[in-house]
């Protein structure tokens, strides 16, 4: 039985190609910024297939325009790389998968570009799209040449093997620059909901204050432990550390529900031996289920003192 493995001389892609393609794999998909992609691309797109030039242009979804020309100056053919690739981008919705033409001045189809600078110097034209996974397009290559029939099957071969490997780099920086924007997002959300939910440092007399709070979760922005400090009318501090059962949003919001309860009594002037009891009333009036202990203190800064009282919670550390 004949062996139907295809061959490497039998590929469209000769072997001096693999090489320059292997090279694309790692240098199309390596830590190179955009412009530099582009521009190794183009690059080797003109070694590929001995083309005079070399235009990247993107859809008008990714902003539109030539963003690189090599080979030739930009102004000499930048109006009919975009006229063209208007045409070729139209293709595209249609199932087209690239133009290879070996006169573009017998085409009849071309008739239209030959107002734009740039027309004269092509003959030989051939262009690939660069394709996102779900077959919309992030641009074109489009190459040139003076002389007719320079672009073979082979060369357009070429071509779109290293436009495929830009379509799936384009695709992976756009994935990254998402993750990246929405990463930023969250952070913003976390900072925000941070400060909503941390009361401000009470300026209070003969006493310096501060706060470390760390979230158990790096992934969650808070928790079930909070805290608040307000000054009294009569000059006293109220502080508070609460424990709620729980992680996350959702028991920020329980944690937040008892020491608001724990802060109006005390505003109100609830003595200090019933805040606990009638805290417990206010708060299961509305979450029956909710569990927490407290550790609640009063500091009087006119004589130093602090009256501590507790609710399940841990002992206060006095250093």
């Amino acid at each position: 039985m004949a062996d139907e493995r295809l061959a490497i001389e039998d590929s469209p892609v000769v072997t001096g190609d693999v090489g320059l393609l292997a090279e694309a794999a790692r240098a199309v998909h390596g830590g190179r910024d955009l412009a530099s992609k582009l521009s190794w691309v183009a690059e080797a797109a003109r070694s590929l297939t001995s083309a005079s030039f070399a235009a990247y242009v993107a859809a008008p979804t990714e902003g539109g325009g030539v963003q690189l020309v090599v080979g030739c100056p930009r102004y000499v053919v930048e109006e009919f790389a975009s006229a063209a690739a208007a045409l070729l981008f139209a293709g595209v919705a249609a199932g087209n998968t690239g133009v290879r033409v070996g006169d573009i001045r017998e085409e009849t189809r071309f008739r239209g570009l030959r107002p734009y600078a740039g027309f004269d110097e092509v003959v030989s034209y051939l262009a690939v799209p660069v394709l996102a996974s779900d077959g919309s397009p992030y641009g074109a290559l489009m190459l040139g040449h003076p002389d007719p029939d320079r672009f073979d099957e082979r060369a357009q071969a070429a071509v779109t093997a290293l436009t495929a490997h830009l379509g799936a780099a384009l695709e992976n920086l756009r994935t990254v620059n998402r993750l990246a924007e929405l990463e930023a997002t969250q952070r913003e959300v976390v900072h925000q909901l941070q400060d909503a939910v941390r009361p401000v440092i009470p300026d209070v007399e003969n006493a310096e204050l501060g706060v470390y709070y760390l979230p158990a979760e790096p992934s969650a922005p808070t928790g079930g432990d909070l805290y608040d400090w307000v000054v009294l009318p009569d000059g006293a501090l109220h502080l508070v550390v609460v424990d709620v059962v729980g992680k996350g949003v959702a028991a920020t919001k329980d944690a937040m529900s008892v020491t608001h309860a724990l802060r109006l009594l005390a505003l109100d002037g609830c003595p200090m031996n019933r805040l606990v009891s009638r805290t417990d009333v206010l708060v299961s009036a509305q979450s029956p289920d909710l569990a927490a202990t407290a550790l609640i203190a009063r500091y009087r800064p006119d004589d130093g003192t602090v009256e501590l009282v507790g609710a399940g919670h841990p002992p206060a550390l006095v250093v």
